[in-house]
Formats: C-alpha cells, sequence, structure tokens
C-alpha cells in the first residue's frame, strides 16, 4: 500500500492545485485511500487547517512552524514534525507552488483555539439575543 505522502503527491497531480482550495474532498480522497490510517489523515489535514501549509510555501524555518502549530493546534511535536514532512516534500517538488495556489484561508478564522472559540462565543452571545 502506498504511503499517504505519495497520495497526496498522485491526488495532486491528478486534480491540480484546485484541491489545495478544496480541503473537505482531500480530505474524502485520504480517509478512502488510507482507510486504516485515520490518525495520521487527522494530522495531515490539521496541518492544512491551521494555515502551517501557507506558512511552508511562504518560506517559514522548520523551528518558527513548529511554534506555530504549538500555538494553533493540540498535535504533539512529533506528529506536527510528521505531517510537516509530508507538505514540506510537495513544496519541495513543486507539487504546491505558491504562484498557482491561491490563499485559501484569507477570510478563514485563524488564531490560537482559545482566540477563535472566544470570538465564536461572542457570536453566538449576539445570535441569542
Amino acid at each position: 500500500m502506498k504511503g499517504i505522502d505519495d497520495s497526496l503527491m498522485e491526488l495532486f497531480l491528478e486534480h491540480g492545485q484546485g484541491l489545495y482550495s478544496d480541503p473537505l474532498r482531500l480530505e474524502a480522497f485520504l480517509r478512502d485511500l488510507h482507510w486504516d490510517k485515520p490518525k495520521e489523515v487527522t494530522v495531515i489535514m490539521e496541518i492544512l487547517y491551521s494555515g502551517a501549509v501557507e506558512q511552508i510555501l511562504l518560506g517559514m524555518k522548520k523551528r518558527e512552524l513548529l511554534d506555530f502549530l504549538e500555538k494553533r493546534t493540540a498535535l504533539s511535536p512529533s506528529m506536527s514534525q510528521y505531517a510537516l514532512r509530508i507538505w514540506h516534500r510537495l513544496v519541495q517538488e513543486n507539487i504546491l507552488d505558491i504562484g498557482q495556489t491561491e490563499s485559501r484561508l484569507s477570510n478563514s478564522r485563524l488564531g490560537t483555539v482559545d482566540e477563535v472559540l472566544g470570538a465564536i462565543q461572542k457570536e453566538s452571545k449576539k445570535w441569542k439575543q
């Protein structure tokens, strides 16, 4: 069976850069292909959802990326490194390219878990009033 990194490469080569902007579709593909590795798929997708892939594309260094993930996710350092290696490989082999990939997260809620949940709780209170 192929590794998740190989599957990601093939998916991006087959479906193009637009797959980066459609994370639910990407996750569905990965879960279908790697049904026996739910934890690994979750970690790979968390890296995407956190905004770390954009930071890789922008050239952020490994130590900064790990700090970035520590503040934004609940991933262990070893799982963060595992997923970062996979995404970094896609960038190194020009599978993902900043020039061709639009900023998917520009309108998303980025920040720490407390910042995001705090904003959601405030919005929720507005709806109740």
